[in-house]
Parts: C-alpha cells; sequence; structure tokens
C-alpha cells in the first residue's frame, strides 16, 4: 500500500499529471506503507499530523492551497525529529524494517513538493492504492 502526492489545481489536474510521459517534470513524492506506520505511530511528536493524517490510503484526497504549508510543517517536523533523536534509529529499523535515511528522503521530497506547491498556488492530491 502507498500514497502518491503531487502537486496540482484538483484531482483531475492530478490525474493528468500522472498520465504524462516522464520527461514532463512535476514533483511528487510517494508514502510506503512502512513510513504511513511510523508516521501514525508517533504523530504525536510532529507538528500538524492532523493535516497530513487527511491522505486516504484507500481513495483520492485533495488538500486546498492554504493548507500546504501545515503539511510542508509537518515534513520538517519529521526531519527534526529525526535529527535530534538518531539513537532510537536501531529501534525504528527493528520496529518498521526501514532506516531514518529513507524516512529523511521521503520527508524531504515531501518538502519539496509543498515548495512546488506553494509557489505556484496549488494544493496537493494524493492517491492511495
Amino acid at each position: 500500500m502507498y500514497i502518491l502526492i503531487i502537486a496540482a489545481k484538483n484531482i483531475k489536474q492530478a490525474g493528468a499529471i500522472t498520465k504524462r510521459r516522464k520527461k514532463d517534470w512535476y514533483p511528487y513524492v510517494v508514502e510506503e506503507e512502512v513510513i504511513g506506520d511510523f508516521l501514525y505511530n508517533n504523530r504525536s511528536v510532529f507538528e500538524n499530523y492532523e493535516y497530513y493524517y487527511k491522505f486516504d490510503p484507500y481513495g483520492e484526497t485533495f488538500i486546498e492551497a492554504v493548507e500546504v504549508i501545515k503539511i510542508k510543517q509537518f515534513a520538517e517536523s519529521v526531519i527534526k525529529f529525526l535529527e535530534n533523536n538518531d539513537l532510537d534509529e536501531n529501534k525504528i529499523i527493528d520496529s518498521y524494517k526501514i532506516s531514518f535515511l529513507k524516512i529523511k528522503k521521503f520527508s524531504q521530497k515531501l518538502c519539496e513538493v509543498c515548495e512546488f506547491a506553494i509557489e505556484n498556488n496549488l494544493g496537493l492530491v494524493g492517491y492511495g492504492d
């Protein structure tokens, strides 16, 4: 299971973007199930998790442009958590079978998608599988 998150005006535009050839560049990020499990189980330590949690892993979700900054703040708080808790990495690997590096790369890419959306006054569309 995963969630594809892409910057777009609406769900219709996001659908058109995802069908284009790879040469057309649009920022997107994919949240794998293990990352989602880690985020959910540690949600109390992340800023604005309630905004990120709106992404439906089983359907389509649209986050309005005015809320994208909240998603970016969430992603930044994940990065900060990882940087401040590097001694817990082995526990995370044992529990979720995922490294801090992979979670950090996801969070950094989510920040990039949010920055693109903010700069272009776009929302975020999430497609669950």
